[in-house]
């Protein structure tokens, strides 16, 4: 027996911890990243097809609201259960089975004339997203050296934005040309697709099973570990300002620098886009030794103080947008160090699964109640300098949470020695 990280006795040959590569498999980590991104095209293809959903469907704002909300509500619902299931039956098996979930829940969604019936069909693409979401960073990593994971991560943490900005380019053509159905059936059949390239590709195909005991012991450990939900309370901060900047910076630009809305979505996609090196930067320096509370806690920081020069201080139109673009780029920071924490603090690689479902948990809590947040302070106490106030404070919270993680760190080497 050995002393885990945190201080659990755990077998020094647990069976589920993978052999690591000789040589990074890039092309394995390649079909996961696309993999991905076409779970988060799912989330891309709703904004630009509100309009027409609200119009063919006869649906409220409210009713479209949820429409939007549906992927985060059900991954604070099944985040854990959805990273359990990934464990025991094999993270291959999960992303599989999240694809086919995702090409179901899309191709019903194509042919449902009310909003009750798209709502169950979203929860079913949701439910999709989430076995993606836990279980691609264990193939990630087990496809990956101990030198190139960091890196890899980060590669890994480019399928959202890849996804997104897909959506939001490819949707306005199919929606104009053949209409919202076929864009869903677009999408379905991507996914039937993804499924058949991830199994051909072999990867994650090494698993050694995890019977059903084994499958509780580990889950009640994750459960119990702090690391899990230290990480999950960051998650929340991170997603309180990324997703409340992001889904408002559109409206800032229309009503308070008098842009277009052509000129706002533009601008709002380099913002987007600035994510992308951040994501890769911060993936290769804590790869390469940079303490992953570091990362986290100045990214938190800097994000939060961009968001107020962004949105508080009145600075020059392009100087603000100069802010915006900043906080875009520090926000890929944050998951790509998040992104590496479950190998590092979880006990075997049997655990990952639920450990990412908790970190997803506290994401998607924060995305939920990012948007009307933010709208509560602006509404209630004083308008845009405020909301930038707002943000900034919920950056050095996000800093001083990641405090609790460098305390885990020095935890985890002294059980370490």
């Amino acid at each position: 027996m050995k002393c885990s990280p945190l201080l659990i006795p755990v077998p020094v040959t647990a069976p589920s911890v993978p052999v690591t590569p000789a040589d990074t498999r890039w092309a394995q980590v390649l079909v996961i990243v696309l993999v991905g991104a076409l779970a988060a095209c799912q989330i891309g293809k709703v904004a630009p097809s509100l309009p027409v959903l609200r119009a063919d469907l006869d649906i409220s704002m409210f009713g479209a609201g949820w429409i939007a909300s549906v992927y985060p509500g059900t991954a604070v619902v099944l985040g854990l259960i959805g990273g359990a299931l990934a464990d025991r039956f094999g993270h291959r098996n999960a992303m599989a089975l999240g694809l086919l979930l995702i090409a179901l829940g899309s191709a019903a969604g194509s042919m449902v004339g009310s909003l009750g019936p798209m709502i169950a069909t979203r929860i079913v693409e949701g439910a999709g997203f989430v076995l993606i979401a836990v279980a691609a960073p264990a193939l990630v990593i087990a496809a990956a050296t101990a030198r190139d994971r960091g890196l890899a991560m980060g590669f890994w943490g480019l399928f959202m934005p890849i996804g997104v900005t897909t959506m939001l380019l490819l949707s306005p053509v199919v929606l104009d040309i053949w209409g919202w159905r076929a864009l869903w059936l677009v999408n379905a059949g991507l996914g039937v697709a993804a499924v058949a390239l991830l199994l051909a590709s072999g990867t994650g195909r090494r698993r050694i099973p995890i019977n059903s005991s084994q499958l509780w012991r580990d889950l009640a450990v994750t459960v119990r570990s702090p690391a899990p939900w230290v990480l999950a309370a960051v998650s929340v901060m991170f997603g309180l300002k990324y997703s409340a900047f992001n889904a408002w910076l559109p409206t800032y630009l229309m009503e308070v620098q008098g842009r277009s809305a052509a000129q706002a979505g533009a601008m709002a996609a380099i913002v987007a886009v600035s994510h992308a090196p951040g994501v890769l930067l911060g993936g290769w320096l804590v790869g390469r030794g940079l303490p992953r509370w570091v990362a986290i806690g100045g990214a938190s920081l800097g994000m939060g103080l961009a968001a107020w020069a962004a949105f508080g201080l009145g600075l020059p139109p392009l100087v603000a947008f100069a802010a915006a673009v900043l906080f875009g780029f520090l926000s890929g920071f944050v998951p790509s160090a998040m992104l590496t924490a479950a190998p590092h603090f979880a006990t075997s690689m049997a655990q990952i699964g639920a450990f990412n479902g908790i970190i997803i948990h506290g994401a998607n809590v924060g995305v939920l109640a990012a948007a009307p947040a933010f709208a509560a302070v602006a509404t209630n106490l004083g308008g845009w300098p405020a909301a930038g106030i707002y943000l900034a404070l919920v950056g050095v919270v996000g800093m001083a949470s990641s405090l609790a993680i460098r305390a885990l760190e020095r935890r985890r080497a002294a059980g370490s020695r």
